[in-house]
């Protein structure tokens, strides 16, 4: 890997998504009104999802709020008992709690949607600004709107800092987890072609001429960046040591 594939990134003007946070809860009862887990987090007051399967495997996706946490005492974790309000399915049509059934006692999944904004992408990760604090080595889907389609790209965020005063409260790095191929959609995949790309040549241009010539290689890289450009909005940058 070359020294400007270490390096690039690129910048997405106005790139705004959401993370999806997933937490593994334990479902202790569940009915169409109310679903009680025990969660490792104490969750907090905003709506969330859940998702469930019935004694069949069939999935369950809900939408729910938090009406009630306490501390579980004993034991070597920290644990807290979650008492969920159901609000409805997640999707039209969707099927409910009460559906459950006998499945209590299985894994759950909570996820919890943050809004997101991508300052800078590159293949191996990004900088994003938060609209809550998350926690270092939290793992979450990252969905950036315009750039990509499909499922979110998965990511370990770390180094959390405060942005005093600032419109998003938070900035922290995001390294993508190679978990499975991205999908051709994916910004990953976008900041993965515009760095091949600029691997082959020089990217002439009034946005990032090196003084090489508009040569008809680095014409034909200028115009397969700005192709990605026009269908990701991601924008070449500089790179940054």
């Amino acid at each position: 890997m070359s020294d400007r594939r270490r390096a690039s990134r690129f910048i997405s003007p106005g790139a705004h998504g959401a993370l999806r946070l997933m937490q593994d809860v334990q479902v202790e009862r569940a009915n169409a009104g109310e679903i009680t887990v025990i969660a490792g987090t104490r969750p907090t007051q905003m709506e969330q999802m859940i998702q469930m399967r019935d004694t069949a495997g069939r999935r369950i996706a809900l939408r729910v709020r938090p009406a009630a946490s306490t501390f579980v005492p004993g034991g070597e974790l920290l644990q807290h008992r979650v008492v969920l309000r159901v609000l409805g399915a997640a999707a039209a049509g969707g099927r409910l709690a009460g559906e459950v059934g006998g499945n209590v006692g299985a894994i759950a999944v909570l996820v919890r949607r943050i809004a997101a904004r991508a300052v800078n992408v590159s293949s191996n990760g990004c900088l994003l600004e938060l609209a809550e604090y998350v926690g270092d080595g939290a793992v979450a889907l990252l969905d950036i709107a315009g750039v990509q389609r499909g499922s979110g790209d998965a990511v370990r965020l770390c180094r959390a800092v405060y942005v005093p005063g600032g419109a998003w409260p938070w900035r922290a790095g995001a390294e993508f987890l190679p978990l499975e191929a991205p999908l051709p959609t994916s910004v990953r995949n976008a900041a993965a072609r515009l760095e091949a790309l600029l691997d082959r040549g020089p990217f002439v241009g009034d946005r990032h001429s090196s003084g090489q010539g508009d040569s008809g290689r680095g014409s034909d890289v200028t115009e397969a960046v700005d192709a990605i450009d026009q269908r990701t909005g991601l924008t070449v940058n500089e790179p940054v040591g």
